[in-house]
């Protein structure tokens, strides 16, 4: 991705990038000489392209002042000023924009992974924390924990000690839909019907889902086992508050703390959170929204089907 130098502060930047004074720039700059809306670097598939805005004072190359109607090609070295002489601004970077994560590997070695929705971290052998992608072009991470954290651009945050500087290729839209409300609430939703095909040895299980007129099916999966646990689970406590006559909504049951679920399923941490992501992913070839919601998480560690007792049907394969 471009970038460029203000004394030591790197600006990444967005394919297309407006400096000025006004809150709604992407890179909003102080001091009497800037204009509400002074310059904007884009990229054009080929180039960074700087253009002035009718600004008050121009904005200068080089030393050389921009024509309002004129495009320059930035190159790594060209020193930029937007109206203010003491603010100097080295384009350092001429790289294609592009939503992506940088990195440190193992060998000390930068690496960069592209932004995508369900993008597990460390790795997809330790899903430790999960990255979704929102509506309107956001990005959140889902940490071991549940908790769901919006990811800023070039903000570093970590995972495992490892630390991910993640950029984005447009700035995300900054209206409520991509608060974190956004990645909650009831996949009930958006299915009908959900049947769980467990088989008779108990270790794998099919799912078929309803939606509309449709009917899907993913074959049966010894990862799809978790799927029937939690779902029955979630089913027993519902019944049990039904014969107390318990007053408690569907939604507020069915959560299960992870320590409890790998110590019934003789498995680890790292090997439960590598079944919900394969769950996930296994949505996701049909329905990236269901496959968010098909397992909630929530802070302190507990997790339950995204789904309520009356949408679920369990049943024993022939």
């Amino acid at each position: 991705m471009g970038k460029i130098l203000k004394n030591e502060t790197e600006i990444c930047l967005f394919r297309d990038h407006i400096f000025g004074r006004d809150l709604r720039c992407s890179s909003v700059l102080k001091g009497n000489a800037v204009s509400r809306f002074h310059a904007r670097i884009s990229w054009n598939g080929e180039n960074w392209c700087l253009r002035d805005l009718g600004s008050r004072n121009g904005t200068y190359v080089n030393g050389r002042l921009l024509a309002t109607e004129g495009v320059f090609y930035l190159n790594p070295g060209d020193v930029i000023l937007f109206g203010d002489f003491e603010e100097k601004y080295l384009f350092s970077e001429r790289t294609p924009p592009e939503s992506c994560l940088i990195y440190a590997g193992n060998d000390g070695v930068e690496k960069k992974v592209s932004l995508t929705h369900l993008l597990p971290l460390p790795s997809m052998e330790r899903p430790v924390a999960t990255i979704f992608a929102g509506k309107n072009g956001g990005y959140f991470l889902e940490t071991e924990s549940g908790e769901l954290l919006p990811l800023q651009h070039a903000v570093p945050f970590f995972v495992e000690e490892i630390k991910y500087t993640p950029f984005f290729e447009n700035p995300p839209d900054e209206s409520p839909q991509t608060d974190t409300s956004e990645m909650t609430g009831s996949s009930s939703a958006y299915i009908n019907f959900l049947e769980i095909l467990v088989s008779p040895d108990e270790e794998s299980a099919e799912v078929r889902f309803h939606k509309g007129n449709e009917v899907f099916s993913l074959n049966h999966k010894v990862h799809f086992y978790l799927l029937a646990y939690l779902a029955r689970k979630r089913i027993e406590e519902s019944e049990a508050q039904e014969n107390t006559l318990k007053e408690t909504k569907d939604d507020d049951n069915g959560w299960i703390d992870c320590e409890v679920i790998s110590k019934e399923l003789m498995m680890n941490r790292d090997h439960l959170g590598q079944q919900v992501f394969r769950i996930r992913q296994e949505f996701k070839s049909i329905d990236p929204l269901i496959a968010e919601k098909i397992i909630d998480r929530q802070l302190r560690g507990k997790m339950r089907i995204g789904f309520p007792a009356s949408k679920i049907q369990i049943k024993k394969m022939k």
